[in-house]
């Protein structure tokens, strides 16, 4: 499947946990339109975490 060179509209990393290679993947998607949850650091470390919540147009809380 080929990732680069196509024009999404959206996307949505749906997991709780992100790690910085989904964050990375979904980045490199091209797509302004990137959507996730605020997440925690379990998966990625607090200085990378800074750094590609930046990638994300829309952070939604996790649900308790």
């Amino acid at each position: 499947m080929q990732l680069f060179g196509r024009s999404y509209e959206k996307v949505l990393n749906p997991t709780s946990t992100r790690t910085f290679i989904t964050d990375g993947l979904g980045a490199l998607s091209g797509s302004s339109n990137l959507i996730g949850f605020e997440s925690d650091t379990e998966g990625i470390e607090p200085k990378y975490k800074v750094k590609t919540d930046k990638f994300y147009k829309t952070l939604l809380p996790i649900p308790l």
